[in-house]
């Protein structure tokens, strides 16, 4: 399975808010800390299992993967699914009939027979706006990539997990599957 966002949201914080947070005044470091705020959102996406703002995803699943049900992740809002077609291994795509139906947490795609191939689906969510504690999750994280730009504990080598506080913040809106 590979998930791909191929249509961003609009970015949940300000490159203004990031600076206050950071307290930077200057603009040499607006690059950088762009680039950090979306992976920030991405980060906290993937921990929480959710989509922020409305954005366009593509699921990818091999003909083993695929199923009579097949959920589509981060789809707590479904706005459409904008393209449902198989994949032969020579690359041609195949639309194929399906509906939908809201499963415990995402919604389904309920493929009308049995796809011939890899699927690919593309779909349009709208998972709203983070909360105050997603934003402050966020902008922890990005404080902690902008003052250790190394993936690693300069003393210890070793590779740093999420810190805690981001964690904990996070947690609470976390999607269980």
């Amino acid at each position: 399975m590979k998930l791909e966002c191929i249509k961003p949201p609009k970015e949940i914080l300000t490159l203004d808010e990031v600076k206050t947070f950071l307290r930077i005044d200057g603009t040499e470091e607006d690059a950088l800390l762009t680039s950090l705020i979306t992976a920030a959102r991405q980060q906290a996406e993937r921990f929480q299992r959710r989509a922020y703002g409305r954005q366009q995803l593509r699921l990818t699943l091999s003909a083993d993967e695929a199923g009579q049900k097949i959920e589509l992740p981060r789809s707590k809002v479904l706005v459409k699914v904008d393209k449902a077609v198989t994949v032969t291994p020579d690359g041609t795509e195949q639309p194929f009939a399906f509906s939908t139906c809201c499963g415990d947490v995402n919604h389904c795609l309920l493929p009308d027979e049995e796809p011939a191939g890899d699927i690919r689906v593309e779909y349009t969510v709208n998972g709203g706006l983070a909360d105050k504690s997603a934003r402050l999750a966020m902008c922890l994280l990005i404080s902690g990539w902008f003052e250790n730009r190394l993936p690693y504990a300069a003393d210890s080598k070793a590779t740093m997990e999420l810190p805690f506080g981001v964690t904990a913040l996070l947690q609470g809106e976390r999607v269980l599957l």
